[in-house]
């Protein structure tokens, strides 16, 4: 064969790479094989290295392509005698730096670091963000400085579906998982618990802009050393929680649940936190600039050896509460419930603050040192503390209150049962203060003229305490109940003065969002007259309430929850109890139950009738 010529040779050369970018530019599916971290058979690790270099590398891994680039959009799966057993490393962890998706639809199998090393690290890099997809794994027995079970850096997305992240340890933060650098990690149907951190973060740190998104996920029996005993956050990180919750971590300073700092965020919907421990913030806590919104949440049986039970916010942070309630929350000195210092703001709208215990300052919310509360058509009930059992604002701040109930709360030191101003103004419309069991309903205290009060006609304070303007009368409350709504209530009885006695401007939806009836009534429960139906749904409210049903959802008229073959309605119409099934013997479509009791009732129409 004679010698090919320069142009031959360039143009053999060029066959020859479009030939290799073709078999190299194929997504690939490698059967992992071996539940050995070394093998001759296909490994993850072997299977992980493949994805990462683009290409076979004859390390024991058959690569099956399809259309589309190797390493962009690849497959692991495992094979029989690997799913659904464990994977124990060698005392290294599994770097991944491609984007990959592993174990989809597969049995849940165990990936098992041994207490040797980390056991997942994801990184990105300044030209390529990794998206990588962990399913059904559950990932434990890491053991390093930062993420012990999980680390994700510069940029890089992980998404954990169906998944366990439990077990590991951190020597520094970030014991379940660390993220770090604008990436960021979602879980869906997961959990993160038993991991623990000897400084920041026990099941989850984040920092650096990076994002942490939870659904239907939980975060529990972590512990942190110093913050964030469940999750934290620093530097702009965000954190978004949907029908998740954050129970039993501790913290050793800041943070049992959550901890935010510099900026970062918290939202939270129909997500619950409860049950963790610190000595500062319980349930949540928020420092410099830092914001909280729960909307249908529930942050509840917090406790701290000092302050903030439930929520702490300081140095400039937000809270937002919205149909939510804090309960049941513990400190040892101040703000059982909420507190809020250091121009921090806390604004609750048709929620509840109940239950909740300090010894010193603050049962329900704490406010100090230039800081700002405001409640609409929210209850602040059976709150305790030795000043201000319901509501201590204190320091140079401020409160602004208006179609609120507040009740039955407890100051055991004689300051302020229901609210206690000190050098600091309140500002009340349309609101109720009454059934204080110790300290009075209201006490405004000025030692550097400072404090003021603003109390119109259209309020409540049943022992007189603080104006002079407002009614001074019984409201005829109901105990703290659930009267419909998501949070509870306190029901105004039949006969109360608060009814039809409130501003005409109040808002038209009381806290649990049924409609104003005639003229609004004072404080946070609209009195509905019998035979209402706010949802317009042909049920009446009494009988929905009564029965489970919700009275703001017209949705449930024709459902049939004991599935008797009645709607809802039709019950309603029969009397008789949607949640019980109904016999119809003669297939009449008329429930057995009230044939039988209008059988009986005209039997006694009869007897009646012929008696007279």
């Amino acid at each position: 064969m004679p010698p090919l010529s320069p142009l031959s040779k360039s143009c053999l050369a060029l066959a020859v790479a479009q030939s290799l970018s073709i078999i190299s530019a194929q997504a690939a599916t490698i059967e992992v094989t071996s539940n050995l971290d070394n093998s001759n058979a296909c490994t993850l690790r072997e299977a992980i290295q493949t994805i990462n270099d683009g290409r076979s590398l004859n390390n024991g891994c058959l690569v099956s392509v399809s259309n589309g680039p190797l390493g962009s959009d690849d497959t692991i799966v495992f094979g029989a005698g690997v799913a659904g057993s464990t994977i124990t490393l060698a005392n290294t962890e599994l770097t991944i730096t491609s984007d990959v998706t592993i174990n989809p639809g597969g049995e849940s199998t165990t990936i098992n670091a041994n207490n040797a090393s980390g056991v997942v690290e994801i990184n990105g890099s300044y030209n390529q963000s990794p998206v990588v997809n962990l399913n059904n794994l559950n990932i434990t027995g890491g053991a390093a400085s930062f993420g012990g079970g999980v680390n994700v850096s510069n940029g890089a997305v992980i998404n954990l579906r169906n998944s366990s992240v439990s077990g590991n340890s951190a020597e520094d933060s970030g014991g379940g998982i660390f993220i770090i650098n604008y990436s960021r990690i979602s879980l869906i149907n997961s959990t993160v618990s038993g991991n623990s951190a000897s400084y920041d973060g026990g099941g989850i740190f984040a920092e650096g802009a990076s994002s942490i998104s939870l659904s239907n996920s939980t975060i529990s029996d972590n512990s942190a050393g110093y913050d964030g005993g469940g999750i934290y956050l620093s530097e702009y990180g965000s954190m978004s929680m949907d029908n998740s919750s954050a129970t039993n971590n501790v913290a050793g300073i800041r943070g049992g649940g959550i901890a935010a700092a510099i900026e970062s965020s918290i939202s939270a919907s129909q997500s619950t936190v409860s049950d963790n421990v610190a000595i500062y913030g319980g349930g949540i806590y928020s420092v410099f600039g830092g914001s909280v919104s729960l909307i249908d949440s529930n942050v509840s049986n917090n406790s701290v050896s000092i302050s903030g039970g439930g929520i702490y916010a300081s140095n400039g942070s937000t809270v937002s509460l919205e149909n939510s309630t804090v309960s049941g929350n513990s400190a040892e000195n101040s703000g059982s419930g909420i507190l809020v210092e250091n121009n921090s703001t806390v604004d609750v709208s048709d929620s509840t603050v109940s239950n909740n215990l300090t010894d010193y300052s603050g049962g329900g919310i704490y406010a100090v040192s230039n800081s700002s509360v405001s409640l609409s058509n929210s209850t602040v009930s059976g709150n305790t503390a030795g000043y201000g059992g319901g509501i201590l604002v204190d320091g140079y701040s401020g409160m602004t209150m208006s179609n609120t109930t507040v009740s039955d709360n407890s100051a055991e030191y004689g300051g302020g049962g229901g609210i206690y101003a000190f050098n600091s103004s309140i500002s009340l419309s349309n609101s109720i203060v009454a059934n204080s069991t110790a300290g009075g309903d209201c006490l405004v205290v000025s030692t550097v003229g400072v404090s003021s009060i603003s109390v119109g006609t259209d309020n409540i304070i049943t022992d007189g305490s603080c104006a002079t303007d407002a009614l001074s009368v019984d409201p005829l409350l109901g105990p703290l109940a659930d009267n419909g709504g998501p949070t509870f209530t306190h029901q105004l009885l039949a006969g109360s003065p608060a009814i039809n006695a409130g501003s005409a401007s109040a808002t038209l939806l009381d806290q649990r969002g049924f409609r104003v009836v005639g003229q609004r009534d004072i404080g946070a429960f609209e009195f509905q007259p019998i035979g209402s139906d706010n949802d317009g749904d042909g049920i009446s409210d009494a009988y929905e309430l009564e029965n489970g049903l919700d009275p703001l959802d017209a949705s449930d008229r024709d459902t049939d929850p004991d599935g008797d073959g009645f709607s809802n309605f039709e019950e309603f119409e029969f009397g008789t109890d949607p949640q019980v099934v109904d016999a119809d013997e003669n297939n009449n479509g008329i429930p057995d139950e009230f044939e039988t009791s209008a059988f009986i009732s005209s039997i006694l129409f009869l007897l009646l009738v012929d008696d007279d």
